[in-house]
Formats: structure tokens, C-alpha cells, sequence
């Protein structure tokens, strides 16, 4: 099997951490599971911005002469401040450690033996002929985004790839897989 890293692998479509890579030999589905770290920043972001927007304008007003609460209210806000930047930060840095992540080192979600035509899983296993797998839109429990499955005879659905309603569907994905041979719903 061929590395994903591998110079003459193309990235087919990206998005939200889940990428579609492919050689002439293979097609590999991965997610780098940068959504929750991604989440996880941008809330704790926001509580440490508008908590330390308060804080200093408790401070500001003590400090004026004109107090707007007692001082353990400032020191709360602060340490608050301080959990809240820190769980953001150690976010962001594992969002960021996932991205750069060698694909080698990830485990597919799914592969594709593209001159075997056949649908493997993660491991290798055969799943179906690439024949009858197909490739068609779903929505995900929680979240309001679109997401590309594969569907496979006898099985549930397989979740490959997502999109997002402000950055980006998966009409391109879908077109992708439809290329390599899956059928598209």
C-alpha cells in the first residue's frame, strides 16, 4: 500500500479536519479530529474575552472611585480569565498538533483499493465492491452541517467527510467519490 503522504497523493477536498486523499492506486477518507479542539478554543476564547472585558470594567469603575461590585468579584473574573486562556490555548495547540500530523500516522476511516475496486475499512478489511457503494448526503446528530456518507449494502451509513453552512459543503467531496466510482445519491 502506497504512503498518503507520498508526493503523487492528491488531496481531493478538505474541510473541518476530514480530508479525501487519493493516488492512482488508492483513495484514503481521514478525519484529523480537529473539530472538538476547534470548539473547544473558540467557546473558551469567547468566555476568556468577555470575562476579562468585565473584569477590567469592574476594575476601571473600583479604581475610579465608583466601584461596581465588591473586589472578589475582579479576582474571580480573573482567574476565570486565566482557566479559560489556558484551556483555549492548549486547545488551539492540539488542534494544531493534529493538523500537521503525518497522514501515515492517522488511521483511515476508510480506503479504497481503486484496481481492486474494492471498499475497505480502516484496518484493511474488505467492506463491499466499490460497485455498490455509494456516496450521498446525510445530516449528523448535534450538528446542523451537511456530511458526505458512504453507503454500503447490508451496512449503515459510514460518515467521510464534513461540511460546514459557513465554510464550505460537500458537493465536492461527493464529486470526488463519484469520480473514483462510487455511485452518488
Amino acid at each position: 500500500m502506497p504512503n498518503p503522504d507520498d508526493s503523487k497523493v492528491q488531496v481531493l477536498d478538505a474541510h473541518a479536519g476530514y480530508e479525501l486523499v487519493a493516488s492512482d492506486e488508492w483513495l484514503w477518507c481521514f478525519d484529523r479530529r480537529t473539530y472538538g479542539p476547534g470548539i473547544a478554543a473558540a467557546v473558551s476564547g469567547g468566555v476568556a474575552g468577555i470575562v476579562g472585558i468585565n473584569a477590567l470594567v469592574f476594575l476601571l469603575a473600583a479604581l475610579g472611585g465608583s466601584p461596581l461590585g465588591p473586589w472578589p468579584i475582579v479576582v474571580v473574573e480573573s482567574a476565570l480569565v486565566l482557566i479559560a486562556g489556558a484551556v483555549c490555548s492548549f486547545s488551539l495547540r492540539l488542534r494544531q498538533r493534529r493538523s500537521a500530523q503525518p497522514r501515515a500516522e492517522l488511521r483511515p476511516l476508510l480506503q479504497v483499493d481503486r484496481r481492486a475496486a474494492m471498499v475497505l475499512d480502516g484496518q484493511g478489511r474488505p467492506l463491499a465492491p466499490l460497485a455498490q457503494a455509494a456516496a450521498g448526503r446525510g445530516m449528523q446528530m448535534g450538528s446542523s452541517a451537511p456530511a458526505l456518507f458512504v453507503y454500503l449494502p447490508g451496512r449503515s451509513r459510514l460518515r467521510v467527510f464534513r461540511g460546514s453552512l459557513f465554510g464550505g459543503g460537500i458537493d465536492r467531496a461527493r464529486s470526488a467519490l463519484g469520480r473514483i466510482g462510487f455511485q452518488v445519491r
